[in-house]
């Protein structure tokens, strides 16, 4: 029987959150055979795994599946996870965030309908210390299949997808990349001409994203040792971007502008690295016609804060002849 949901969690490290993170899905009002979760525990090295059991030995009346393998990354895990699953649609879920308890009601009639492809939602950041009750207050959302809007966040777990179409598309996580993965997945689904107008909107936060200091996108962000990795998978990203534009799915303005600011991060975090290296891998980008790139006119919106928006202004010139050597030997002169 196919399940109308799946829950895919790719874990690692996360024995301080997972528990709650399960908690918060099987607190739902909608029948327990309508749903599975699929964990996927990818190498943790903490007590993750046993945290997990521990739940599913406690709660037997949920269909819970754990598998257990070596690490290699939250893109392969997710795709273990899609694999596994037999939901009509599924949500990838990050476990050490939760959702709003009791929320599936609403969405079911929507999700026993057909010809639905996507739905679209936002998350609502919350410290890393917020627990389930002291955050969350039930309250009402509504569904719009019209009034399409930007949403603050875009990592997988702000789309609940159909399974088939991800199958019939050939949609999956880019393994090679340790980060971005979650933005060429997004472009895939959100910006494939297959899927049509099949696509709603819930309005109201059924998602809570806890902004955890230690995060792998954060760490590698804050320290300039990991400005090298940065480079060489945006590097690899841009690369990614590149292959769609070979395929008519996927091929517009929207692809052009995210493959330029693919560039243009890579180019930013290769600014902070050493000058001969800096003016070595310009040129193997240059050979390669991956630099210089297209201005990115998005740049000149207003950012989530002032500084934000004055990085956003420094990183628009980085196509323009001299500047980014400029910037470069500005950074190593402070460094010194």
């Amino acid at each position: 029987m196919e399940k109308l949901i799946s829950y895919i969690l790719p874990a690692y490290n996360v024995e301080k959150f997972i528990t709650e993170c399960l908690a918060s899905l099987v607190k739902q009002n909608i029948s327990v055979e309508e749903y599975e979760i699929i964990v996927i525990n990818d190498g943790s090295t903490d007590g993750t795994e046993k945290k997990v059991q521990a739940f599913i030995a406690e709660n037997p009346e949920y269909d819970i599946i754990l598998i257990s393998k070596q690490n290699a990354g939250v893109s392969a895990a997710r795709n273990t996870g899609l694999a596994s699953a037999s939901g009509k649609y599924v949500w990838f879920v990050d476990p050490d965030d939760f959702i709003l308890c009791n929320c599936m009601a609403e969405l079911r009639p929507y999700l026993t309908a057909d010809e639905i492809y996507l739905f679209y939602l936002d998350a609502k950041s919350v410290e890393e210390a917020t627990a389930i009750d002291s955050e969350v207050v039930e309250h009402e959302i509504s569904i719009d299949s019209k009034n399409k809007k930007e949403f603050k966040h875009c990592g997988p777990w702000t789309k609940i997808v159909s399974r088939q179409f991800l199958i019939d598309e050939d949609i999956k996580f880019c393994e090679r990349l340790a980060y971005g993965e979650d933005f060429l997945w997004n472009h895939m689904v959100s910006h494939n001409s297959k899927r049509g107008d099949h696509e709603y909107y819930i309005n109201g936060f059924i998602y809570y994203y806890r902004m955890r200091k230690n995060s792998a996108y954060r760490s590698a962000k804050e320290s300039r040792a990991n400005n090298n990795r940065l480079y060489q998978n945006f590097a690899m990203l841009a690369e990614e971007y590149e292959k769609l534009k070979n395929d008519s799915r996927y091929a517009g303005k929207e692809l052009e502008l995210v493959t330029n600011q693919a560039k243009q991060a890579a180019v930013f975090a290769l600014v902070f690295l050493d000058q001969g290296y800096f003016r070595q891998e310009i040129k193997k980008l240059k050979n390669t016609g991956m630099y210089p790139y297209g201005l990115v006119w998005e740049d000149w919106k207003p950012g989530v804060s002032w500084k934000h928006t004055l990085v956003n202004w420094a990183m628009f010139f980085l196509p323009l002849k001299g500047y980014a050597s400029l910037l470069n030997r500005i950074v190593g002169k402070r460094r010194k």
